[in-house]
C-alpha cells in the first residue's frame, strides 16, 4: 500500500496567510437559568400515573444508585418517571426506598453480559456463561437491593439479551414475581 502526501506550499495559500489573524471576540457568558430544586425530605405530592388505552411514553431515567448527587434535583422534576436503579450499590435500596415513597415508578437496571465488555463489569452482572441456577439466584439478589422494583430493564446487556435460553431463565424469576421486562433495546 502507498500513500501519496501532498505537500502545501505558502505560494499556494492566498496572498494574505502571512498577515496576523485577529484575535477571536471574547466569549461572553450568559447566565443560566436557576432551575427550582425541592429540598429532598419536602412533602412532594404523589405522581399518579396514567391509566387507559392508547400509546404511553415513559420517561425511563437509568444508572441510579452509583451516588446521591443528583438526588434533589431527580426528584425535583414535577413529572412521573421511572428510575431504573443498579442493584448491590451504595445508595441503591434508598432510591428505591425513597423513590417509591415520592410516587415514582420503580425498576431494576439489571447488569447483563454485554458483546463488547469495557473495563470490570458492574456488581449483579447476569453472564452467559452462568447456570440457570446461578443466574436465577443473581437475580433475585439484585432484586433485593432494590425491593420496590415493578420490573426490570437491562443494563447493556446485548449478549445476554440475544441469549434465548438465558432470558427465560430471566423470565421465569419475572413472571413468579408478577414483574415485567423492558428491553433496553442495545444489541
Amino acid at each position: 500500500v502507498t500513500t501519496q502526501s501532498t505537500r502545501v506550499l505558502p505560494s499556494d495559500l492566498s496572498p494574505d496567510y502571512h498577515k496576523p489573524v485577529p484575535a477571536p471576540a471574547p466569549i461572553v457568558q450568559k447566565p443560566r437559568p436557576k432551575i427550582a430544586i425541592s429540598p429532598a425530605k419536602q412533602e412532594v405530592p404523589k405522581i399518579t400515573f396514567a391509566s387507559g388505552k392508547g400509546p404511553k411514553v415513559v420517561f425511563v431515567i437509568d444508572d441510579v444508585g452509583y451516588h446521591d448527587r443528583f438526588e434533589r434535583l431527580m426528584f425535583s422534576v414535577p413529572m412521573p418517571l421511572t428510575l431504573a436503579i443498579m442493584p448491590q450499590l451504595e445508595f441503591s435500596t434508598h432510591f428505591s426506598r425513597e423513590g417509591k415513597k415520592r410516587g415514582y415508578e420503580i425498576i431494576l437496571h439489571q447488569p447483563m453480559e454485554p458483546e463488547t465488555q469495557f473495563g470490570e463489569s458492574d456488581p449483579g452482572m447476569i453472564a452467559t456463561w452462568m447456570s440457570k441456577e446461578q443466574v436465577q439466584r443473581m437475580l433475585k439478589l439484585d432484586l433485593s437491593t432494590v425491593p420496590d422494583a415493578e420490573g426490570i430493564n437491562n443494563h447493556m446487556g446485548s449478549k445476554a439479551t440475544q441469549n434465548a435460553k438465558m432470558m427465560r431463565w430471566v423470565l421465569e424469576v419475572l413472571k413468579d414475581r408478577k414483574l415485567f421486562f423492558l428491553d433496553s433495546m442495545t444489541t
